[in-house]
């Protein structure tokens, strides 16, 4: 453990997630190394992109490193000049890492939920945020709220849903209203459609027969209902033959993203029947670079000893120089971690591409 560990900290493959994750493990191995685990962590810490995993992993590793961790993320809150991400997100750190949080990340959090010009759905989450001082109340509101649009009223619904029994009742008259409302988009449609399955078993019959309907709708995009066949199947894993039909149908689909979508759904449901589509994709020299790339890293994982087919391809994608840097990065990366033969020359590529 403490040596892979020590080799994703130090591999220049690893993405952020997987050095913090790496960090937490080396933690976690030997107290003899809680030292150099806690030094990669704030390490990781002192840049934009990490700062936060790495503050929650840092957390964990004993109350002075908890202190700093809230003092540095209400820096964060009080900095004007970030991000309101930004300063939502060390919100949210906080908030997990202390009982009652202090008055100043109650006062921004007010401040969000009362202005006017913030989204509507950044101003619901505030409100949610601020739930334990103030109540439930103003969300309620804003689902029942007919003026409201209905994705933040369907985002109002999800909140509330472990609360009231009438909570829980609104809620799922509400997200069936949405998910059969043909004059919705789509989109809405099926995430309504997916947190229906949430209500018990009246609930997942209302998400599977109404995504059943929307998954043989040719009206609707291939993409939704790629979608609303995955709804289906895990309503109800009875209909799972069904919904594989379904799909099958749509891994003929022209546009080759998408097809993939078709495919990897199949995979989620029958991983075998996916293996041959996805290799078939993988090898094709036809398709977009990044559909190919998406394509090798599917049958990847769908299936570790396909890496062969994998290898081949994102080693063309990241080599090839007339793509765009990030997409040859990300092929570099997963040439490095695939392929012990080729991990040498995929690390200097990517040592050349991050320095550009």
């Amino acid at each position: 453990m403490v040596k892979e560990s020590r080799e994703v900290l130090t591999a220049v493959e690893s993405t952020p997630t997987e050095r913090v994750a790496a960090a937490v493990a080396l933690a976690g191995a030997s107290p003899q190394v809680g030292r150099e685990a806690v030094d990669a962590l704030t390490e990781l810490a002192s840049k934009r992109a990490t700062r936060f995993r790495a503050w929650r992993a840092l957390a964990t590793c004993g109350t002075p490193h908890r202190r700093e961790v809230v003092a540095s993320a209400l820096g964060v809150v009080g900095d004007e000049a970030e991000p309101l991400r930004a300063r939502v997100r060390a919100v949210g750190l906080i908030k997990d890492l202390l009982q009652v949080p202090p008055a100043e990340v109650l006062d921004f959090l007010r401040r969000i939920a009362s202005d006017e010009r913030t989204p509507s759905w950044r101003r619901i989450d505030a409100l949610f945020r601020l739930r334990n001082v103030q109540g439930l109340d103003g969300i309620r509101a804003v689902r029942d709220d007919e003026r409201t649009s209905s994705t933040i009223r369907w985002l109002a619904a999800r909140m509330l849903v472990d609360y009231r029994p009438e909570d829980r009742a609104k809620g799922a008259a509400w997200l069936r209203a949405i998910a059969a409302d043909t004059a919705q988009r789509p989109a809405l449609r099926c995430a309504a459609a997916a947190d229906l399955a949430r209500f018990g078993a009246p609930g997942r019959a209302h998400s599977a027969e109404i995504a059943h309907g929307m998954a043989v709708d040719d009206a609707l995009p291939s993409t939704c209902r790629v979608r609303a066949a995955g709804i289906l199947s895990q309503a109800a894993p009875s209909r799972r033959p069904e919904a594989l039909a379904i799909l099958r149908e749509l891994c003929a689909t022209e546009n080759p993203l998408h097809r993939l979508l078709a495919v990897e759904a199949v995979a989620a449901i029958a991983p075998l029947e996916a293996t041959n589509p996805l290799r078939a994709m993988t090898r094709d020299r036809g398709l977009p670079p990044v559909a190919r790339l998406r394509s090798a890293e599917a049958l990847v994982a769908n299936h570790r000893e396909q890496r062969e087919p994998a290898v081949i391809a994102v080693r063309e994608v990241a080599f090839d120089e007339r793509l765009p840097q990030h997409v040859r990065v990300r092929a570099a990366r997963n040439l490095a971690r695939w392929s012990e033969v080729f991990r040498d020359d995929a690390r200097r590529l990517l040592c050349t591409l991050l320095e550009r």
